[in-house]
């Protein structure tokens, strides 16, 4: 929900230009949120064809978007839903492991 704080995180982003370039590009939370969702299903896409040695957790928040769902990815098994910040933190469902 902290719109400054977010952005912050991102800018020293250069491994995925497109994605840093559209994300400061997006003016508010929504649509910042949008281009997450954007980048999240294609890095998954890219993520499924590596032999990774760890684990890569896909969750699912059912309600985003008004309610057509949206994903995001974790290292951990802690739901932290980014798509309703902190109304609905610790809402979402895991969908699979990568």
């Amino acid at each position: 929900d902290d719109l400054k704080r977010l952005e912050g995180l991102f800018e020293n982003l250069k491994f995925e230009s497109n994605f840093t370039q559209s994300f400061g590009d997006s003016i508010d939370i929504a649509d910042k949120r949008m281009v997450f969702y954007q980048w999240t299903k294609d890095l998954v896409s890219r993520l499924e064809k590596e032999d990774l040695s760890y684990s890569i957790y896909l969750y699912s928040c059912p309600m985003a978007f008004e309610n057509t769902s949206a994903t995001w990815l974790s290292l951990n098994k802690v739901i932290r839903n980014p798509y309703f910040g902190e109304s609905m933190l610790n809402c979402g469902i895991l969908k699979s492991k990568i």
